[in-house]
């Protein structure tokens, strides 16, 4: 349909614009603005939007079992990588910067903003496993009768198909996280609001 040939368009794009991205920002991985940021964990962000890009072309596509399962691990592994660096990052702002106004030094590794990247990342992929061996979506169709009749007075029936699992709470607690996450990261960087702009990153 038009709708699925633009959702492949625009999958398409996004799927370019992100390896474009990776290649600009490796080529200018030395510069000051990448080095405050710590350049490793926006490697981790467009792997994330990578993923979700790639995502929106197989949700597009006519759906198989195989894509189904494809579109699902995509979709949350991509937000999560998009996500979670991010609060990682805003968290040890936060931190500093409640440690700041009680005049207090903290330091932190980039070894332990790793490992709580990991172990989110790790915990979802786990979820995904457990998901995929008990319950995985697969292609399943779905018959309606139209209200109008064809010439010969027969009734006509469309047909859809869609990737589901037979239990929808796995699709809801995947939902949720990522709900959860987003306002994790948002309440975090309305904390953080205040920061100084002098404040950078190269501590983290």
């Amino acid at each position: 349909s038009a709708l699925q040939i633009v959702a492949l368009v625009f999958g398409a794009i996004a799927v370019v614009a992100t390896i474009l991205s990776t290649v600009r920002t490796y080529l200018h991985r030395k510069d000051k603005v990448f080095v405050f940021a710590q350049v490793e964990f926006v490697y981790m962000l467009l792997f994330g939007l990578l993923l979700v890009s790639i995502s929106a072309i197989t949700t597009a596509l006519p759906p198989t079992n195989g894509s189904c399962i494809a579109s699902v691990w995509l979709i949350n592994i991509g937000y999560t990588f998009e996500i979670v660096p991010l609060i990682a990052k805003i968290a040890a702002i936060h931190k500093f910067h409640q440690a700041a106004e009680k005049l207090q030094r903290i330091k932190f590794s980039k070894q332990s903003l790793y490992s709580a990247v990991a172990l989110l990342a790790g915990l979802v992929i786990l979820y995904m496993i457990i998901w995929t061996v008990i319950d995985r979506p697969k292609k399943e169709g779905d018959f309606k009768l139209l209200e109008t009749e064809n010439i010969d007075g027969t009734t006509a029936v469309s047909y859809t198909h869609s990737c589901r699992s037979n239990s929808s709470a796995w699709v809801i607690i995947s939902i949720g996280t990522q709900v959860v996450m987003l306002l994790c990261g948002s309440l975090l960087a309305f904390m953080t609001r205040k920061t100084k702009n002098d404040i950078n990153e190269t501590s983290t």
